[in-house]
């Protein structure tokens, strides 16, 4: 008699999450600093499907905004974000995957838009970002096919200018043993505006690598970057491309986890033709001191150097976070901040603190 296919399993489970932030220069302004009080309320839910060989992430959050402070032309509104993650494995075809990633938000938050784009405009907009995926797993190769598609859209079509970015990108590694793999990668990109920035095209060539460790993960790579400008001029830029990622294993440090990111490329999106090369190093340290009380501190450096144009940016971030499970359900969040540009251009310059109290809903 044949084994019985593994059950189904279903979860879903409602999350709650309340918060309030004040910040002291709100819309990262040179000048004219606006101090306001962010209020935020989230309900929303989370769904998983596991089965023998499909696996699925749903949630979502309705994000009702409330403001209050120095600065009046803000108006409450509702937001939302959804996510969606899927995999499956087609029983003809055991060694491929396919997979689908999407994430869709309505927000004024600048930080969604990505680590090459560093924006300070809060006006509202739409984000969809829709990732297909399919993986195949040889004897001792594996190749990984990635397409991204993000659409940004701005509410108020005078505040800034909708765009649509394409990413594909392709990666084949070699296993030289269970943890290390290294192969070639290429990746294609291509970026349109409705407004006056110049479109472009670009490719990056190159080599990657892992190693996942019993302390210490490691992903890193090297290439080199191309980019073609649609503009009157058919101006290009290049640089060389390169990133190295660690993250801590649970297995090698049980009360801490810690990551640092390091990269250089070109940003993603130059509205108004800001294009620049940038070099960011990003790291996280989480200490758990206790059965139900943790500690954190992360940072953010950036260096930016605008092309065809004087500008250069240097860019810093530092936060300290605390967190205290007040019950198995309950957990209570705050977080200090402080986030400064140097700009050669002085009219780019800011600085912003922050303070942050969010109640997290466990179930």
């Amino acid at each position: 008699m044949a084994d019985a296919a593994p059950a189904k399993e279903y979860t879903l489970q409602p999350i709650l999450a309340v918060s309030t932030r004040w910040d002291s220069n709100y819309f990262y302004r040179h000048a004219d600093e606006s101090s306001v009080v962010t209020w935020l309320v989230q309900p929303g839910f989370r769904f998983a499907y596991q089965a023998a060989r499909t696996q699925a992430e749903f949630g979502a959050t309705l994000d009702g905004t409330m403001y209050s402070g120095d600065d009046a032309e803000l108006d409450s509104f509702v937001g939302w974000t959804a996510g969606v993650d899927v995999n499956s494995r087609p029983a003809e075809f055991r060694r491929l995957t396919l997979g689908l990633k999407d994430m869709l938000m309505y927000t004024r938050n600048p930080d969604f838009f990505g680590e090459l784009r560093k924006s300070t405009s809060r006006e509202l907009y739409k984000l969809n970002a829709l990732t297909p995926y399919a993986e195949y797993d040889f004897d001792r190769f594996r190749t990984r096919l990635e397409y991204e598609n993000t659409i940004t859209r701005y509410d108020d079509k005078d505040a800034g200018e909708d765009s649509m970015l394409h990413k594909w990108s392709m990666k084949a590694l070699y296993k030289m043993n269970r943890t290390f793999e290294f192969g070639p990668r290429l990746k294609a990109e291509s970026i349109s505006y409705d407004g006056n920035s110049d479109d472009y095209k670009g490719v990056d060539i190159g080599g990657v690598l892992t190693r996942n460790g019993k302390f210490v993960d490691l992903d890193g790579g090297i290439g080199y970057h191309k980019r073609m400008i649609d503009d009157a001029q058919d101006s290009d830029l290049d640089a060389i491309s390169w990133q190295l990622d660690l993250q801590s294993q649970g297995t090698g440090f049980r009360k801490t986890k810690f990551s640092l990111s390091l990269l250089g490329d070109i940003n993603d999106a130059a509205t108004e033709n800001g294009y620049y090369s940038t070099f960011q190093m990003k790291g996280t340290v989480e200490r758990k001191l206790f059965k139900d009380v943790d500690i954190g501190v992360n940072m953010l450096c950036a260096w930016d150097d605008y092309k065809f144009t004087d500008r250069n940016d240097d860019t810093w971030k530092l936060g300290v976070t605390a967190g205290y499970a007040v019950t198995s359900w309950l957990k209570l969040v705050m977080e200090v901040s402080q986030q400064e540009r140097d700009s050669s251009l002085d009219v780019n310059d800011y600085d912003n603190t922050s303070f942050t109290v969010k109640l997290n809903y466990i179930p």
